[in-house]
């Protein structure tokens, strides 16, 4: 999501997401290009609403493969962390078995395991996907895993590495990984339709390029989006038709990460309220599609206040009440001693406490 990278002292590196908002459509589109722009937004949303649509196999098998899943994202255990002075290149490999623990513990039934924060992340991934499927307790309760990459607009700061804004490669390679690996089921894109670059790439020939190249392996490797409430929110009515029209038939879920900013207000990682009729008004756009609620557990660089225990349970509870599923931006997780670093501090309140929140939550959902 719109990240700047930051590095946690003692803990790992992580993307604190925060972009510039969309610019009103009101004035700037002609009539005729706002009514070309309802007319295909029409169109898609009949095709999203057939029961032909819906019924095809591989589409059903994809959307309910995201459906329901309570996840973690982001703030991997490194190597590296509780390290003394003079940090080796492989100390900064993931701790995987530290990962698996903490997924254990929270109860969490899927992770989101980000290719971005070092060029050693997709020779990790295998060993984290392996290590998951010989945990007891994660198999038990089929434990999944998302492939999460970087997107164009962010490309600048560094690439999901090794091959960086080739998608078609991603989905090809992705899939062929999954054919003998079934707990990976998804591949998600940051701030997929956010930006202008990121735009230009995913057309709809680019996006069918995609799903052609995963469906030679795997036709149930599902395609997760991430969106914000500026996409849809009224003053860019037409701007989010124009979205719907290129994208919905191409995506099995959208992850939306959500900070009240409906309310007009700022930011906020106090305000609960506003997530019913944000996902109501999501849901009227992308009719059938999953939506997974993504909570900022680390702070928005664009808030003022810091999460807490109170806030991220409250939202959780939420999400399992209004969407299909949940997410974890950056949740706090233990160091080697079983604690919790004080660098958490700055970037959450009471890290023990919220920790406690998630996993009492996540854990009271799981299946005997």
């Amino acid at each position: 999501m719109k990240i700047r990278w930051a590095i946690i002292l003692l803990c790992a590196t992580f993307v604190l997401r925060a972009g510039p908002g969309l610019a009103s459509d009101q004035v700037r589109l002609p009539a005729g290009e706002r009514d070309l722009a309802k007319q295909d937004y029409q169109k898609m949303r009949q095709l999203l609403v057939d029961d032909t649509f819906l019924k095809q196999a591989d589409r059903l098998a994809r959307r309910q493969a995201v459906t329901g899943v309570r996840a973690d994202y982001d703030t991997e255990p490194r190597l590296s962390d509780d390290a003394a002075a003079g940090v080796t290149p492989a100390s900064t490999r993931i701790d995987v078995l530290r990962l698996i623990r903490h997924c254990e513990e929270i109860g969490a039934t899927c992770y989101h395991f980000l290719i971005g924060h070092q060029k050693t992340d997709w020779d990790d991934f295998p060993l984290f996907v392996e290590a998951a499927e010989k945990s007891p307790d994660l198999r038990s309760r089929g434990f999944t895993i998302w492939v999460y990459l970087v997107p164009p607009s962010e490309s600048r700061r560094g690439k999901s590495e090794p091959f960086g804004l080739d998608f078609v490669a991603w989905m090809e390679n992705v899939a062929r990984f999954s054919v003998d690996h079934p707990s990976v089921t998804a591949i998600c894109i940051d701030d997929f339709y956010w930006s202008p670059e990121n735009q230009a790439l995913f057309t709809r020939d680019y996006l069918k390029r995609m799903r052609a190249a995963a469906d030679r392996y795997n036709p149930h490797l599902a395609l997760v989006t991430v969106m914000y409430w500026e996409e849809i929110e009224p003053a860019r009515e037409v701007a989010a038709m124009k979205e719907v029209s290129v994208i919905a038939d191409a995506i099995d879920g959208i992850l939306y990460p959500y900070m009240a900013v409906s309310l007009g207000k700022r930011y906020s990682h106090k305000e609960t309220s506003a997530l019913p009729a944000e996902l109501k008004r999501l849901r009227q756009f992308y009719p059938g599609i999953p939506v997974i609620v993504d909570i900022y557990v680390t702070k928005h660089s664009r808030s003022s206040d810091l999460p807490d225990p109170d806030w991220v349970g409250k939202l959780i509870d939420l999400s399992s009440e209004n969407a299909d599923g949940v997410a974890l931006y950056g949740s706090p997780k233990k160091n080697r001693q079983g604690g919790f670093s004080g660098a958490w501090s700055g970037s959450m309140r009471d890290p023990a406490g919220i920790f406690e929140a998630i996993s009492t939550r996540y854990r009271a959902r799981l299946k005997p």
